[in-house]
């Protein structure tokens, strides 16, 4: 007679740690319920749980410190919470959750080449996790869209009381939600069940309203006590995102910024192609931990000053604890190439992060679309460094002929070397009270990337697609002329004949006539200040 089949509970503690280190972490959760021996073996095992974790995300670096159970567990939940609600109302009361543990699974992103990472078919598992947690596009979303900026559509009113003395358990969701948002990098222009409210008009009256400039929050995206105001950055993102796709439909050097969720937006991101070898690097350069010296893509928005001054100073004693309207206004947009290189490095200053120098750049902007606009070109100098909180603060001053004229404060969104780059504002270098000042956005390009060659791949026709003209004309598309689909066509064509038969150096005047013959359509005025 045949010897009867051991029971698994017969099997040595090393094979049954091999046998739960394959499964999923929901199981093993549910293994430990099983009998008292799993649960003796499972519980408490860190390095079981260490297993189970790497099995599914990334090796984060450094490791010392991780409780693997406990972020385990937190992934466990993460799961139930977004696929329980796919049918169910979403608990609002787990955003504060939701949120920072997204968050620091993001921070402890990498795109190490190692065996768990592989099976992702990402860079990151830990991105591509996230991707596919947010893909259902109904409990995400909802987590994404509680900061102030949403209350105020949800309110319904003009002018809404946004309160100054609003509590602060409230306002850390606030922040914590627009940060989010903010990480996942695509912004979320439509808003409501049908998708019909637009979330433009309200972010551009968050980011042009003259009294978020103050000398407390530096005038950029920061709070008074050197955090940074991630409700200030979110909508900044939207605006910066909106303008973007509006102009270039389809630009690659764009998407991968503002249409990737998530994409790039862990420290350690930004990796060249051909990293050079210690050997090729100069001394600051191996110094320099946010990888400062290289090309970057820099955009910058702004309104024609009539609409900044009509906006900011006709309407007298509004509150501070009142936002103002949204504001459906056109914006020029500008994009700029930055060469800069590191000159100095100096040790932290009493505010900065201890652990972390400051690093001094210098170099020049170039604009890439308008060659007639005084403003386009300029030297540049700036710092970056590490806050007392951990985000890393970037400055710049543009300098014409000697003299200091347009700054900007910014924060590098996800850390040090990410991909996503940095967002924040530009103002007058002498903090003019009556402006101008806008948005600005930029990001490192890919080595031995042509930016002006990556430009005119990026301007791509759709043929015959109706969703062009959407792009172009953006929220205001119901108030110009009504343009056919026919008539763009034919205006398709006369670009592509263009793009067929242009010199190398065409390219700018060609990008400008597209840009005021769309604005013509539009009814957008097109003239504004600073383009650097």
């Amino acid at each position: 007679m045949a010897p009867s089949a051991g029971h698994i509970t017969d099997l040595p503690a090393e094979v049954l740690h091999n046998v739960f280190a394959w499964l999923d972490p929901a199981s093993v959760l549910t293994s430990a319920r099983v009998s008292h021996l799993f649960r003796d073996l499972i519980v408490g095992n860190g390095t079981l749980w260490r297993d189970v974790y790497l099995l599914k995300m990334d090796t984060p670096a450094p490791v010392a410190g991780i409780e693997w159970e406990q972020e385990t567990l937190d992934l466990v939940r993460l799961d139930t919470i977004f696929h329980s609600m796919i049918t169910q109302d979403v608990d609002l009361s787990q955003l504060e959750f939701v949120a920072k543990t997204c968050i620091r699974i993001l921070s402890r992103a990498s795109h190490i080449n190692s065996l768990e990472n592989l099976y992702s078919g990402s860079s990151s598992a830990n991105v591509a996790y996230l991707q596919s947690l947010f893909g259902d596009g109904i409990t995400g979303m909802a987590f994404l869209q509680q900061s102030g900026l949403f209350e105020h559509i949800r309110s319904g009113k003009t002018w809404y009381r946004r309160g100054v003395n609003t509590p602060g358990e409230i306002r850390r969701k606030r922040q914590l939600s627009a940060k989010l948002h903010t990480l996942y990098g695509q912004p979320i222009l439509n808003y409501g069940r049908t998708r019909s409210c637009k979330t433009h008009p309200y972010a551009v009256s968050r980011v042009y309203d003259i009294r978020g400039f103050t000398e407390d929050n530096r005038w950029g995206p920061w709070n008074s006590d050197g955090t940074v105001d991630w409700e200030k950055v979110e909508a900044i993102n939207i605006v910066l995102g909106k303008n973007v796709k509006g102009r270039w439909p389809g630009g690659k050097i764009f998407d991968e910024v503002w249409d990737c969720p998530f994409g790039g937006a862990y420290r350690g991101a930004f990796v060249p192609k051909n990293e050079p070898d210690d050997d090729e690097l100069d001394d600051l350069d191996k110094r320099d931990p946010y990888g400062v010296s290289g090309s970057w893509y820099r955009i910058v928005c702004f309104l024609d000053y009539s609409d900044f001054f009509h906006f900011n100073f006709t309407t007298r004693n509004v509150l501070d604890s009142v936002a103002m309207p949204p504001l459906h206004a056109g914006e020029a947009t500008r994009l700029i190439i930055m060469e800069i290189k590191v000159v100095r490095i100096e040790p932290p200053g009493p505010d900065d992060h201890p652990s972390w120098p400051v690093v001094h750049y210098e170099g020049e902007s170039r604009s890439l679309d308008d060659i007639f606009d005084d403003n386009a070109n300029s030297d540049l100098r700036g710092t970056v460094r590490m806050t007392k909180g951990l985000d890393v603060r970037w400055t710049s001053v543009s300098v014409f002929d000697g003299q200091e004229r347009w700054a900007s404060e910014g924060v590098q969104v996800a850390g040090p070397k990410s991909a996503r780059g940095v967002l924040g504002t530009w103002f007058d270098r002498d903090h003019d009270p009556h402006g101008p000042a806008g948005p600005t956005a930029f990001w490192k390009a890919r080595d031995q990337e042509d930016p002006r060659r990556a430009l005119r791949e990026g301007v791509r026709i759709v043929r015959g697609d109706p969703s062009w003209v959407g792009h172009l004309l953006g929220d205001d598309e119901d108030e110009g002329e009504e343009v056919g689909v026919e008539g763009m066509m034919v205006f398709e064509d006369d670009i592509e004949e263009d793009l067929g038969s242009m010199e190398e150096g065409e390219m700018d005047g060609l990008l400008e006539d597209q840009e005021r013959e769309v604005t013509d359509l539009a009814g957008r005025p097109g003239n504004g200040p600073p383009s650097s």
